[in-house]
């Protein structure tokens, strides 16, 4: 895994929060940047995976991080 330039801290938030939260914090990252989004809800990487999917991003990994997941995002070429 390469080195990730941010950490986005959405645990404590169920769906569709930490969607919102990626939204805007991707909005803010230059096309190919990474964020590892740490979060507590179990339903995240299917949720993200979908996000992705649909707005041009790639959902990289997702890795058990204790008792919460660390989710690897990478911004897509698309303006948004």
């Amino acid at each position: 895994m390469e080195t990730t330039q941010d950490t986005l801290d959405v645990r404590g938030k169920v769906c569709p929060l930490p969607v919102v939260d990626i939204y805007r914090h991707l909005k803010r990252l230059n096309p190919g940047g990474t964020v590892c989004v740490l979060t507590s809800d179990s339903g995240s990487p299917r949720n993200f995976r979908a996000y992705c999917r649909q707005a041009g991003h790639e959902f990289v990994d997702a890795r058990p991080q204790g008792q919460d997941i660390a989710i690897y995002i990478r911004k897509g070429k698309r303006p948004y």
